[in-house]
């Protein structure tokens, strides 16, 4: 957990960050990838494929899951054809996620609006 707090006005306002750690083993991104299709048009990855367009070709019922589940394929946005986007697999990795926030004015339990409104309120009378 992390913590940050401050003083403002009289009140002290603090923030409590939970985190989770978890293992993944899928795929992810090459972020380095770069391909041109034949069509002469180049792909590449920039937090996403800004060149490429998810068309759905089907779906399934997952009963693992019980929900339906979509199938389909990246295709190039200027001209149709299928790329295949670049990734790795690096084996397993630890990442770490934000989870829970929760928001204290004077030690008190605020929601995210009632923290953030006092605070925005406390830093005007400041200036």
């Amino acid at each position: 957990m992390s913590e940050t707090t401050f003083q403002a006005e009289g009140s002290t306002f603090r923030v409590e960050q939970d985190y989770e750690e978890f293992t993944t083993v899928g795929p992810e991104a090459d972020k380095d990838w770069r391909e041109i299709d034949s069509h002469g048009h180049e792909h590449y990855w920039d937090k996403g494929w800004p060149t490429l367009e998810w068309v759905v070709t089907g779906g399934y019922w997952c009963e693992m899951h019980n929900e339906e589940h979509e199938e389909g394929e990246w295709r190039c946005r200027e001209c149709g054809e299928h790329v295949t986007p670049g990734m790795r697999h690096p084996g397993p990795r630890v990442m770490t996620v934000p989870t829970v926030r929760n928001y204290f004015i004077d030690d008190q339990p605020v929601d995210a609006e009632t923290f953030y409104r006092r605070a925005a309120e406390a830093a005007a009378k400041k200036t």
